[in-house]
């Protein structure tokens, strides 16, 4: 067994992780939404999602329309479909998203901003997600991870070192270091167990990349942390 290790070591493929901050930063020059093109608006929301939600990009893109419901000062998203960590007696959990008092970053003013922009197009499409060009169908993993791929890049993320799918590690690390439990991390993102996440997600972000997102400000950072658990 050791020389089956030393041949092929079960090393992660990422020590450190991004900083999250840093797109959540770029991403605040895109706005307000009625200012911005489509591609911006529908990339920025996926980005959102993503980020906020630690979700993996299956579960993101399968998303439909129909699931989201909007409450006070919240959106809940029910998972209506199969995702790759579905199994007998298990359901990811639904995604529940609080919003931010910083406008430029928030989820909720940001999905009910991309509905309304793609209502003309929509027709009867079920996915949350649509293509931003034409015939405007629900997405593929591989689109998203390009869109994700563009905005780290545009971001100043060095895309030869992290890949899209760091996204997860990234938001679920950053909430670590902001103190949110790990209750509530695991709740949050469907993990199942706490070996998971040390083993494979939580890593020490990379230094100097700027300060936390303005999208957390100091005196309200509890309320405006997107993992929420019920």
């Amino acid at each position: 067994m050791k020389g089956v290790f030393n041949l092929r070591p079960a090393i992660p493929r990422y020590r450190v992780t991004w900083n999250p901050d840093i797109v959540l930063q770029f991403l605040e020059s895109w706005h307000p939404p009625p200012n911005i093109t489509l591609k911006q608006l529908t990339q920025k929301t996926a980005l959102l999602l993503v980020l906020l939600s630690g979700r993996r990009g299956n579960s993101i893109i399968n998303l439909l329309k129909d699931n989201v419901s909007f409450h006070d000062n919240e959106v809940h998203i029910s998972i209506g479909e199969l995702t790759k960590t579905s199994s007998v007696g298990r359901h990811e959990p639904e995604i529940i998203l609080a919003s931010f008092q910083n406008k430029t970053l928030c989820i909720v003013e940001y999905l009910q901003a991309y509905f309304k922009a793609t209502e003309n197009f929509r027709g009867s499409s079920p996915h949350l997600l649509l293509s931003f060009v034409d015939p405007h169908k629900g997405i593929t993993t591989s689109t998203l991870s390009r869109w994700v791929r563009e905005v780290m890049s545009q971001s100043g993320i060095d895309i030869n070192r992290f890949r899209p799918h760091s996204t997860r590690s990234a938001a679920a690390s950053h909430a670590a270091h902001r103190n949110v439990s790990l209750a509530t991390i695991l709740a949050s993102v469907g993990w199942r167990s706490q070996s998971t996440f040390a083993r494979h997600y939580n890593k020490p972000l990379l230094k100097n990349q700027g300060e936390f997102s303005k999208a957390m400000e100091p005196s309200t950072r509890g309320k405006d942390f997107p993992f929420i658990l019920r």
